[in-house]
This record gives structure tokens, C-alpha cells and sequence, in this order.
């Protein structure tokens, strides 16, 4: 069954992508609230279900607990559906899926984790952060070298539909952005779910600002179940007021072309997301459930280079490439 699961995270996140890049449109600047919102509404029907239906464990001080880290998760993907509005969905998806390896990166500084380099385990997956960060940084680069070459060219060259008067590279700015800052949730998760010892660095940093927090909430274990539920009505009360902006306050209206390609990508998100819990909770077979679903961002890319028409240079192709190894092989040995 994990395997099945697996391929169902595979295919609605990589869904979730094509859908919220179909979706968006360049000249609407409340396309990302739009997005929210359409995500907000279908976790919110699945918070219910688990909750109601399920029986899963949830009280409202669940949200209060869990706030820290819903904030840098949905302020990530917040971001990550600005950036659709600069750049290629092929060069923003690789970047986004690094986020794994910039929440190892603040679990060393921290002291939650250390690794080992004598150990094969842990030298690849320090490996692989090194290969996932060097394609970013080359696929910067290379995407500055292209950009500059399409303006000395004629007006119709097919990089004009990237850069649309605004520079891609603020679509790759920002999905690094998405990147660091769902790290940081990342981090923020696992100090949540997993009990630290009242020794340990992070108990001893939030015993500093709030004890209560460090008592109750670092150092216990937390139910996953209950922290994907509090997760998704934080974001459906985010997708409530971004709709009463948009739709409300600012009399956007619903347009048929972009908007409906949002609604599909909220149910993609929210059943990759249930598939990706159930997957990753077979005991004994996370690492290849891990390893399945991070490769998401490859189908993704296979969309967008088919249903969208996305074209980028072959260098950039060898930099995604880069980073997809790298996040393969930390999605197998992390997990």
C-alpha cells in the first residue's frame, strides 16, 4: 500500500504544480491569493473529514501549538505562488524541492542532528545538500547568461515569454526564498513532533522565550495527525481571508480561463499532502516512500515541458538535473 500511496503523492503534488502554474495569470496580482484560497477550501474539507469522520485527535490549542510552523509552511508556498508569476514552472519546482535539505541544514546549526562523514549513510546525504545547492547556484547563473542574451536578440525570441518584462530571476529569488523559509518550517517540525531532551539546544532556546511552549510542546512527542489537521485549518482560515480580499474587498472577479486550473491544483495539493502522511507512516518503508515522492518534481517538469510549452537552455537542463539527483538521494537516506 505504500507504494501506491507513493505514487499517488508523486502524482497530485507534481499535479499541484502543473495546475498552480496553468493557473496562473501574469497580469493578476491576487493570482497567489486566488491559489490560497482554492488550497485553504480543500484542506479545510479534508481537516474536517479526518477530524469528524476519521476520529483523528484534534483540539483548537492544536492550531495555537502548531502555529509556529503552519506560519513558515504557508508563508513558503505563499511565495512559491508569487514566483509562478516571473518564471518557468521548470525552473522554479527543483529550487522549491531543496526546502528538505535547508531544514537538515538549520537541524546541524542547531544541534537537533550531526552527521558522521565516515558514515556512507551520512556522507551522501551531505553529498547530496552539496549537489542540490550547487545546480541552484548554477542554474542562477546560467538563467542570468540566458536572460542577457535574449535581450540582445529580436523581440519575438522565445525567452521574451519568460522574462515578460520583468526579470525570471525574481521567480528564481523567490522559489530560493520558498526554499529557506519551508526549511525553516522543516526544522520547526521536527523540534514540534519529535521530544527533545530538556538539554538539548532547542528546548533550552524556546525554554528562553516561552516556557510553557519548551514544557508542553518540545519536549513531549506531538501527534502528526493532530499537527496535519491544525496545518490545514490554519490554512483554510488564511484561504477564508484571502477570498473575502480578493473577491470581497477588492471585487476581483472569478475568471473560467486560470481560475478553475487553481481549484484542480488545491485538491492536488491537499491529496498529495494526505498520500505523502500515509506513505511516510508505513514502518520500514520510508526511505523508498521518501525517495518516490521527491522525485515529484521530475514529473512536474515533464508537464510543463508538454502542456505548457516550456523550453529552457540544455545547461539549465544539466543544473535541474543536479539537483534532482541530489534530491533523490537525500529523500532515500534521510527518511
Amino acid at each position: 500500500m505504500w507504494f501506491i500511496l507513493s505514487l499517488v503523492a508523486l502524482l497530485f503534488w507534481s499535479g499541484s504544480d502543473f495546475f498552480s502554474k496553468a493557473g496562473t495569470d501574469k497580469k493578476d496580482p491576487f493570482s497567489h491569493w486566488k491559489i490560497v484560497s482554492a488550497v485553504g477550501f480543500f484542506m479545510g474539507i479534508d481537516a474536517s473529514y479526518q477530524w469528524l469522520i476519521r476520529g483523528e485527535s484534534f483540539t483548537m490549542q492544536d492550531m495555537l501549538v502548531y502555529l509556529p510552523v503552519s506560519f513558515f509552511y504557508i508563508l513558503a508556498m505563499i511565495l512559491g505562488y508569487i514566483g509562478l508569476r516571473y518564471a518557468f514552472l521548470t525552473l522554479t519546482t527543483p529550487i522549491c524541492n531543496c526546502s528538505g535539505a535547508a531544514g537538515i541544514i538549520f537541524m546541524v546549526v542547531f544541534g537537533v542532528t550531526s552527521y558522521d562523514l565516515t558514515k556512507k549513510n551520512d556522507f551522501l546525504q551531505v553529498l547530496a545538500i552539496v549537489l542540490m545547492f550547487l545546480g541552484i547556484i548554477l542554474l542562477s547563473v546560467f538563467e542570468d547568461e540566458e536572460e542577457k542574451k535574449a535581450k540582445l536578440i529580436d523581440k519575438r525570441n522565445s525567452f521574451k515569454s519568460l522574462i515578460d518584462k520583468k526579470s525570471a530571476m525574481i521567480g528564481i529569488f523567490l522559489s530560493i526564498m520558498y526554499c529557506m523559509i519551508d526549511g525553516i518550517g522543516t526544522f520547526l517540525d521536527t523540534t514540534v513532533l519529535d521530544e527533545m531532551g530538556t538539554e538539548s539546544l532547542m528546548y533550552k532556546a524556546v525554554f528562553k522565550i516561552s516556557p510553557w511552549y519548551a514544557d508542553n510542546v518540545i519536549a513531549v512527542e506531538y501527534n502528526e495527525a493532530s499537527a496535519n489537521i491544525a496545518y490545514e485549518y490554519t490554512f483554510l482560515i488564511l484561504g477564508i481571508i484571502a477570498a473575502i480580499y480578493v473577491f470581497g474587498i477588492k471585487k476581483n472577479k472569478y475568471d473560467k480561463k486560470f481560475d478553475s486550473f487553481k481549484l484542480f491544483g488545491g485538491i492536488c495539493e491537499t491529496v498529495g499532502q494526505l498520500a505523502y502522511i500515509y506513505a511516510l507512516g508505513t514502518d520500514g518503508k520510508e526511505a523508498a516512500a521518501a525517495a518516490i515522492i521527491s522525485g515529484y518534481c521530475v514529473l512536474s517538469i515533464v508537464w510543463a515541458r508538454i502542456f505548457l510549452k516550456e523550453k529552457v537552455a540544455l545547461k539549465q537542463y544539466l543544473s535541474i538535473l543536479i539537483i534532482i539527483v541530489g534530491i533523490v538521494i537525500l529523500g532515500f537516506f534521510d527518511a
